[in-house]
Protein backbone atom coordinates (compact mmCIF):
# COMPACT_ATOMS: atom_id res chain seq x y z
CA UNK A 1 0.00 0.00 0.00
CA UNK A 2 1.31 3.57 -1.33
CA UNK A 3 0.85 6.71 0.80
CA UNK A 4 0.96 9.72 -0.04
CA UNK A 5 -0.11 12.12 3.00
CA UNK A 6 1.58 12.84 6.08
CA UNK A 7 1.88 9.04 7.03
CA UNK A 8 3.81 8.75 3.92
CA UNK A 9 6.79 10.68 5.87
CA UNK A 10 6.75 8.00 8.41
CA UNK A 11 9.37 5.23 7.46
CA UNK A 12 10.67 1.98 9.38
CA UNK A 13 8.64 -0.66 10.86
CA UNK A 14 6.66 1.78 12.63
CA UNK A 15 5.38 3.17 8.90
CA UNK A 16 4.81 -0.38 7.85
CA UNK A 17 2.86 -0.71 11.28
CA UNK A 18 0.26 2.38 10.09
CA UNK A 19 0.42 0.85 6.31
CA UNK A 20 -0.69 -2.48 8.03
CA UNK A 21 -3.27 -1.03 10.51
CA UNK A 22 -4.99 1.05 7.84
CA UNK A 23 -5.20 -2.05 5.58
CA UNK A 24 -7.42 -3.96 7.89
CA UNK A 25 -9.71 -1.51 8.65
CA UNK A 26 -10.18 -0.62 4.84
CA UNK A 27 -10.91 -4.76 4.48
CA UNK A 28 -12.83 -4.60 7.86
CA UNK A 29 -15.24 -1.34 6.83
CA UNK A 30 -15.56 -3.00 3.53
CA UNK A 31 -16.33 -6.30 4.23
CA UNK A 32 -18.87 -5.25 7.37
CA UNK A 33 -20.13 -2.33 6.45
CA UNK A 34 -20.26 -3.58 2.40
CA UNK A 35 -19.16 0.40 1.46
CA UNK A 36 -16.16 1.66 -1.04
CA UNK A 37 -13.55 2.92 1.15
CA UNK A 38 -12.27 5.27 -1.18
CA UNK A 39 -15.87 6.91 -2.14
CA UNK A 40 -15.65 10.73 -1.19
CA UNK A 41 -18.99 10.73 -0.50
CA UNK A 42 -18.78 9.04 2.85
CA UNK A 43 -16.79 11.15 4.43
CA UNK A 44 -17.88 14.78 6.08
CA UNK A 45 -14.35 16.19 5.96
CA UNK A 46 -11.24 15.15 3.42
CA UNK A 47 -7.68 16.82 3.82
CA UNK A 48 -4.81 16.31 1.66
CA UNK A 49 -1.93 15.79 4.12
CA UNK A 50 0.05 16.45 1.59
CA UNK A 51 -0.29 20.02 1.07
CA UNK A 52 -0.46 21.23 4.20
CA UNK A 53 0.65 21.23 7.72
CA UNK A 54 -0.38 19.49 10.46
CA UNK A 55 -1.00 22.59 12.50
CA UNK A 56 -3.31 23.04 9.47
CA UNK A 57 -4.81 20.10 9.36
CA UNK A 58 -6.10 20.72 13.03
CA UNK A 59 -7.32 23.76 13.10
CA UNK A 60 -9.95 22.84 10.01
CA UNK A 61 -10.24 19.76 11.77
CA UNK A 62 -11.52 21.49 14.73
CA UNK A 63 -13.41 24.24 12.40
CA UNK A 64 -15.54 21.61 11.10
CA UNK A 65 -16.10 19.91 14.69
CA UNK A 66 -17.28 22.76 16.23
CA UNK A 67 -19.34 24.22 13.32
CA UNK A 68 -23.10 24.02 14.04
CA UNK A 69 -23.74 21.78 11.00
CA UNK A 70 -21.91 18.98 13.38
CA UNK A 71 -23.92 19.38 16.33
CA UNK A 72 -26.52 16.92 16.62
CA UNK A 73 -28.65 16.79 19.51
CA UNK A 74 -28.62 13.55 21.98
CA UNK A 75 -31.93 12.64 20.39
CA UNK A 76 -31.40 12.44 16.98
CA UNK A 77 -27.67 10.99 17.98
CA UNK A 78 -29.61 8.62 19.88
CA UNK A 79 -32.02 7.82 16.52
CA UNK A 80 -29.36 7.63 14.07
CA UNK A 81 -27.87 4.65 16.64
CA UNK A 82 -31.18 2.64 16.30
CA UNK A 83 -31.35 2.95 13.11
CA UNK A 84 -27.96 1.68 12.66
CA UNK A 85 -29.00 -1.15 15.13
CA UNK A 86 -32.02 -2.02 12.99
CA UNK A 87 -29.92 -1.98 9.66
CA UNK A 88 -27.27 -4.28 10.69
CA UNK A 89 -29.30 -6.54 12.35
CA UNK A 90 -31.22 -6.92 9.47
CA UNK A 91 -28.32 -7.30 6.99
CA UNK A 92 -27.27 -9.81 9.25
CA UNK A 93 -30.83 -12.06 8.94
CA UNK A 94 -30.55 -11.44 5.38
CA UNK A 95 -27.14 -13.29 5.35
CA UNK A 96 -27.79 -15.86 7.45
Amino acid sequence: MTYTGYSAQITGSFGDEIAKAVAEKRRYICSFFDIDWNDENMYDLLLNTRTMSVETATSLIIAAITAPEFKESSKEVEKNLEDMIKWFSKRNEERS
